[in-house]
């Protein structure tokens, strides 16, 4: 985001300084002599298109039928200090199941989280059995409208 902002603030002291220099040359061409031609401005070249980078989580379920795992970036991080406090860090991969698993996260299966990639872990045992779920850390770039 400082890179957007830093990007934004060259453009607009360029801008700036490319009107004050086409000014201060139309007032030394033309002097006191109306009428006379003034140059072009020069062109700019055009401002990116304004990006952010988004962090998101999503899981694959082995033998699915209904459950999901999405989080945001929010939502890492609240995990992750319900790791770090010793407390279970767990998230509900319910989705549109008729019963309810839970995946629950240490601080180091977070870690790992994000220096690997993704993970590989193994959610509650609810009606009768469990589900592998793969843990996939995911960073898209989107633009801002």
């Amino acid at each position: 985001m400082k890179a957007i902002l830093e990007e934004r603030r060259q453009f607009l002291t360029n801008s700036a300084l490319a009107a004050l220099g086409v000014m201060a040359a139309a007032c030394a061409a033309n002097g006191d002599q109306p009428g006379l031609p003034v140059a072009d401005p020069p062109e700019m070249p055009p401002m990116p298109a304004p990006s952010v980078e988004v962090l998101k989580v999503e899981g694959l379920v082995a033998n699915n039928h209904g459950h999901e795992v999405s989080l945001s970036a929010v939502e890492v991080v609240k995990l992750a200090r319900l790791a770090n406090s010793g407390k279970p860090a767990a998230l509900s991969i319910k989705g549109r199941s008729s019963h309810p698993h839970t995946v629950t996260f240490t601080l180091e299966s977070l870690l790992a989280l994000v220096a690997a990639g993704q993970i590989s872990t193994t959610s509650s045992t609810d009606a009768g059995h469990a589900h592998e779920v793969l843990v996939r850390l995911l960073i898209e770039t989107q633009g801002i409208v």
